[in-house]
């Protein structure tokens, strides 16, 4: 898909044809332009840092 808007398609177009919302693809295709295909992996839901979280050590 992201080939298609690059060739020169509309976002519009290729996420119809795909029977997606255009919002999402613009999404994915913003993805895929930062970061290449790895851009298009699902993120981890794991959150990055844990404000409660007490360093492993048990009191």
């Amino acid at each position: 898909m992201c080939l298609r808007i690059d060739a020169g398609l509309p976002i519009a177009h290729v996420a119809a044809e795909a029977g997606i919302s255009r919002r999402c693809l613009a999404k994915w295709y913003a993805r895929w332009r930062a970061h290449g295909e790895n851009g298009l992996l699902d993120p981890s839901s794991r959150p990055a840092t844990s404000p409660a979280r007490n360093g492993g050590r048990v009191g």
